[in-house]
């Protein structure tokens, strides 16, 4: 049988604000701007059809994961109840 991983939750993390991804979104939608401008605004509907997409799947990112983390504490609670 595997060994589990660590559990993440019970290791205090300090609280960080996630620069990185702030500052790759920045940079995107300034290429974006950037790319809609040099082609008249023929990539503007392509943009939306992108960001559509974007969203369905941070959407099921998110319900997956949240299904999944439940998932997985139901079965480590199972597993630490006395035999």
């Amino acid at each position: 049988m595997p060994l589990r991983p660590e559990n993440l939750a019970k290791r205090q993390l300090p609280p960080s604000f996630p620069w990185a991804v702030l500052l790759a979104l920045l940079g995107v939608a300034g290429a974006l701007v950037l790319l809609v401008f040099l082609s008249q605004g023929l990539l503007l509907p392509l943009a939306f059809v992108a960001a559509g997409i974007f969203l369905l799947c941070g959407f099921h990112y998110v319900v997956w994961g949240w299904w999944l983390g439940a998932a997985i504490k139901r079965e480590e609670e199972e597993d630490a109840q006395p035999k």
